[in-house]
């Protein structure tokens, strides 16, 4: 999936977990990781994003192995809790990486989510194709609409 699809699902996600379950946290510093997770498993990608200041780990890991892995997943979470001193940042990274893996295991490469396993999840969605596109604007308007459910007129509504 492409940079735009991976962040839309990720702030869908981050709406409905921020108004389904009580964070004891930043709620903005909880989508900023959410968010963060939801791109940092590409950086074994030498053309993606974040992988343009990273390319070494490419050449090391390869690309949709260990960091597309629920080890990598497990990692970063613990990095994460261990860091900032509270489970919700954690969290915020398993679910962006989550997100992250579940996309990915659409595309025709797929992903290797028990690395160093080489059983593989993959679909048949074609990265930058119509459906990556398509996911990404189905992935806007539905942020939009679960914020109109929401009756939020502003962020603060959300978040407070």
């Amino acid at each position: 999936m492409i940079f735009l699809t991976h962040l839309a699902f990720g702030l869908l996600l981050g709406f409905l977990v921020l108004k389904t379950f009580m964070i004891q946290a930043d709620l903005w510093f909880f989508m900023l990781l959410l968010l963060i997770g939801s791109l940092l498993p590409d950086i074994d990608c030498a053309t993606s994003r974040l992988g343009r200041y990273t390319k070494p780990l490419q050449f090391i890991f390869g690309h949709r192995k260990f960091f597309h892995s629920i080890l990598f997943m497990a990692v970063a979470a613990i990095i994460a809790a261990l860091w900032f001193q509270n489970e919700a940042y954690a969290v915020a990274m398993l679910l962006g990486m989550g997100s992250h893996l579940l996309l990915d295991s659409f595309n025709f490469t797929g992903t290797q989510p028990f690395w160093p396993s080489r059983l593989r999840a993959k679909g048949r969605v074609r990265t930058d194709g119509i459906w990556d596109v398509a996911l990404f604007a189905i992935f806007i308007l539905v942020t939009f609409w679960v914020l109109y459910i929401y009756g939020v007129g502003t962020l603060s509504g959300l978040f407070g």
